[in-house]
């Protein structure tokens, strides 16, 4: 079995097995810690989005497309978690993001802290891991890393409008 499938596995029975979130993973939602290349953005009160990606990756820009479309629904936060000891400026992550068509507001976890916060280590292995959160900030779905497919995108988008519609 590939190991990003083990991955998914053990963060879906984190989540309860469906990739649902019901008990808000611990530290999911709290941005402290990253670094805002454009700054810190007002996300407050909205269903939003946000992906963990790194360069190169060939299923992170392989899911950039699925990700534009999906940020027209929701805010999209694309967290760029370099290469272990590999030091990065924001003009390289900017510049990375657009090389690969990687939509939204762009951040950068540089130690992977925020990423360990949000989803322990023992529990992925993948650094590409996507989070919907709701308008309060809660984690209501992860999809366990890898390629955001078209099954996925139509997954996360059917979520994204029943939370916008929560919200209403």
């Amino acid at each position: 079995m590939k190991p990003w499938i083990l991955a998914g596995v053990a963060l879906l029975a984190s989540c309860g097995g469906s990739g649902e979130a019901p008990h808000d993973p611990p530290g999911a939602g709290d941005f402290t810690g990253l670094q805002w290349v454009d700054g810190a953005p007002d996300l407050g009160g909205r269903v939003r989005l946000v992906r963990w990606w790194t360069h190169p990756c060939a299923l992170c820009s392989g899911s950039a497309p699925a990700l534009a479309r999906l940020a027209v629904k929701a805010p999209l936060v694309a967290v760029f978690r370099p290469e272990p000891g590999l030091p990065v400026t924001v003009d390289e992550v900017r510049e990375r993001a657009h090389r690969v068509g990687m939509p939204g507001i762009l951040a950068i976890d540089r130690e992977g802290a925020v990423l360990d916060r949000w989803a322990p280590p023992a529990s992925r292995t993948e650094v590409s891991l996507t989070f919907l959160l709701d308008a309060h900030g809660r984690a209501r779905y992860i999809h366990p890393g890898g390629l955001l497919g078209p099954e996925d995108e139509d997954h996360l988008a059917q979520r994204i409008d029943a939370l916008l519609a929560e919200k209403n």
